[in-house]
């Protein structure tokens, strides 16, 4: 599937939509042509305790979201650097992925269909560390 807007092209390689109940808003990783060198990942908000616990992994700029089991591959490295944490809560319905907060105002008004702000985030990660991702 493959959307333009705002000058940009965007490519679904993986999505929950069929699962998720809610449509086109659900976890997902996306790939915008011209831009190999990073993928967008739509990811749902993770809860203040969640966030917490991982605070010590985050980068300046980076955010702490979560998708469900098998969206992602287990060994991909964008969710390796959470593998090991847990806190208060953990729950075992949901991987945790960290990425890098998406704020340029031309991609998130083009991906604006493909998530919901009040319960998603948009962040990309290097295309490399899902590797695997939609194979």
């Amino acid at each position: 599937m493959a959307q333009q807007a705002h000058h940009l092209e965007i490519r679904t390689i993986v999505t929950t939509a069929n699962e998720c109940g809610e449509g086109r808003i659900c976890p997902s990783v996306h790939e915008v042509v011209g831009a190999p060198d990073r993928l967008w990942v739509v990811s749902k908000r993770a809860a203040d305790h969640e966030r917490a616990a991982f605070a010590h992994v985050l980068d300046e700029g980076e955010i702490l979201g979560w998708v469900p089991p098998g969206l992602l591959p287990d060994d991909c490295e964008a969710i390796t650097r959470t593998r090991d944490v847990a806190g208060p809560g953990s729950r075992r319905d949901r991987v945790f992925v960290i990425s890098s907060e998406v704020t340029d105002e031309i991609e998130l008004i083009a991906f604006a269909q493909l998530w919901d702000p009040s319960t998603e985030q948009l962040g990309t990660v290097a295309a490399h560390t899902l590797e695997g991702v939609g194979t």
